[in-house]
């Protein structure tokens, strides 16, 4: 997906059984939480600064911890794989209340 990120509901398609991928980049000086409804994540990578192409040779693939709740701090990428394994719609939003308006 090459466009800008802005505030808004999203709808992203996906293929059934595959992976997709998220990042998160944490820029704020607060912990940020965010779950995942109706499915789990793996998180694959996390890296001080600004995540790049490259960042993805250093994921953890093998033996990535499974979870639908995540937090990490500021200055930090996150880097997740989730496994399209039903079909539906999963909300991902964040857990903290002066936030929910993101998602």
């Amino acid at each position: 997906m090459n466009r800008p990120a802005k505030v808004d509901t999203s709808l992203i398609n996906g293929t059934f059984k595959g992976f997709m991928e998220i990042i998160f980049q944490n820029n704020d000086t607060t912990v940020q939480n965010y779950h995942l409804d109706g499915s789990a994540f793996f998180v694959v990578g996390m890296d001080v600064g600004v995540w790049t192409e490259n960042s993805r040779s250093t994921y953890n693939k093998w033996n990535g911890v499974a979870r639908c709740t995540t937090q990490y701090r500021s200055s930090l990428d996150l880097g997740q794989l989730v496994v399209l394994d039903n079909a539906g719609i999963w909300n991902l939003r964040t857990q903290n209340l002066d936030s929910w308006y993101l998602g």
